[in-house]
């Protein structure tokens, strides 16, 4: 279904997302 897809894509930006987020504090805090 295309709610499926949608579905994965949202959540693979959200993963992508957190990542960018962790990188970020990551580089801030050091």
């Amino acid at each position: 279904e295309i709610r499926d897809v949608i579905s994965q894509v949202n959540l693979q930006q959200l993963v992508l997302y957190n990542n960018q987020l962790k990188r970020i504090s990551r580089c801030a805090f050091d």
